[in-house]
């Protein structure tokens, strides 16, 4: 559970609503969008923080909106809509005002538990702070992450190879179409669809300039979710490009055949890519625990046993794989989540990954006491890594909470709340 989808719906009515307000003819009918609006974008800034980028782009369609329809009314000799400046501050006020209603509550209590209304210094002080500039290798990173994780890819649930190419090249031809398309018609075009497209673009600028700011910041920014928001208007420019490569009669098929091209994969995904990845953990064999490492090291009623690396040696932007096996020392009441991170000679961590510890497969509470159980867990090196030496740490917590358990090892040492695993992890040059 996230708020990813609410978000992302939220973001789609919204950015209906700024489109409705373009085409809105009437006054009265303005008002009544202008309120609808306000309310939605409170909502939204409700859902996620990432959607404040609305903020802007609602502001700018109510004044578009107010001068063409106040236009439109002199024209008309209509003399009681001559001063729209007065018009659009009222209709932004009604709009903001509700908003600020629904959502205001929010910030002012991030402004007394923070000091600021966004809860930026908690923010920082959760995530992993980035060390250094943005390099073409640091933002290559970020593309083909999001990407990836925007289509499916996220937390070892990931797309044939293949699949990714052929995704990527349909978006590369819509992309392309949709650029020719806007270049023939764009002289044709009336004025509410022209600033439609404007408002449209002006979202997912701000979306993505803030991404790239976030990947400044902090590490761990390369999530497609984070520009979930701007999804319809990703689809609306990729069907409006492919319909522009397709004329007459083919044009019903190419749509029709993406439509059900998309549809099988939506029905395909779950039985080949997730539920594999989300089944029980399997019970580890003998021979596995006999070829591991043997840690012995306790979380609270978790035993990790032993650990095995396929390999210790990895290049900037390929994969570590690393298996882990698992023990519930008795009956486990609640979920525990594992935290793995590469870190470097400083303890400065490179990438880290976290979720349940059989690697997104059932979670503690449902392991059975004394079973052994083993997991995979591929852990994707970042491109922009410094060739050196690293190590893998592991730390557990209950899910939702920020409080880190303690490490048992053999004999009740404690062990601290990161277990260094005593391989050290090579990154290679490339």
């Amino acid at each position: 559970m996230n708020n990813d989808n609410a978000a992302t719906a939220l973001s789609a009515l919204i950015l209906w609503q700024v489109a409705a307000v373009l085409h809105q003819s009437r006054p009265a009918g303005l008002w009544k969008r202008s309120a609808f609006l306000g309310l939605l974008l409170g909502l939204g800034l409700l859902s996620k923080a990432n959607l404040i980028a609305l903020v802007p782009v609602v502001g700018l369609a109510l004044v578009v909106a107010s001068a063409r329809n106040t236009a439109g009314a002199r024209q008309s000799r209509d003399p009681g809509l001559n001063r729209w400046g007065l018009l659009a501050v009222g209709r932004l006020a009604l709009a903001f005002g509700i908003a600020a209603l629904a959502s205001g509550w929010y910030f002012l209590r991030n402004w007394l538990l923070y000091g600021d209304p966004m809860g930026w210094s908690f923010l920082l002080e959760i995530n992993a702070q980035r060390k250094g500039p943005l390099t073409p290798e640091v933002l290559g990173w970020l593309f083909k992450g999001v990407f990836r994780s925007f289509w499916l890819g996220w937390i070892g649930i990931q797309f044939d190879e293949a699949l990714y190419w052929l995704i990527g090249a349909a978006c590369a031809v819509g992309v392309l179409g949709f650029a020719f398309w806007l270049i023939r018609r764009w002289h044709t075009l009336g004025g509410d669809i022209r600033w439609t497209l404007a408002t449209l673009g002006l979202h997912v600028t701000i979306t993505l300039a803030s991404l790239v700011v976030w990947t400044a910041t902090v590490l761990g920014t390369d999530q497609g979710r984070l520009i979930y928001p701007i999804l319809p208007t990703v689809m609306l420019v990729l069907v409006a490009g492919w319909a522009w490569w397709a004329r007459g009669r083919s044009r019903l098929w190419t749509l029709g055949g993406l439509a059900t091209g998309m549809l099988a994969l939506a029905i395909l995904t779950p039985i080949r890519y997730i539920a594999p990845v989300h089944a029980p953990a399997p019970k580890a064999s003998a021979a596995e625990l006999a070829a591991a490492t043997t840690l012995d090291a306790d979380w609270d009623g978790i035993r990790l046993l032993g650990y095995r690396l396929e390999s210790t040696r990895v290049q900037p932007g390929g994969k570590l794989v690393l298996d882990l096996y698992w023990q519930a020392l008795g009956p486990v009441e609640q979920d525990l989540i594992a935290f793995i991170q590469l870190v470097d000679e400083e303890g400065k961590f490179l990438m880290y990954v976290d979720g349940s510890p059989t690697a997104g497969r059932d979670m503690t509470d449902r392991w059975l006491p004394g079973q052994p159980l083993a997991s995979r867990h591929l852990l994707p090196v970042p491109g922009y890594g410094q060739p050196g030496t690293y190590r893998l740490t592991i730390s557990v917590h209950p899910f939702g909470e920020q409080e880190w358990l303690p490490a048992i090892g053999p004999g009740g040492t404690t062990l601290g709340d990161q277990l260094v695993l005593p391989e050290a992890i090579i990154l290679e040059t490339r």
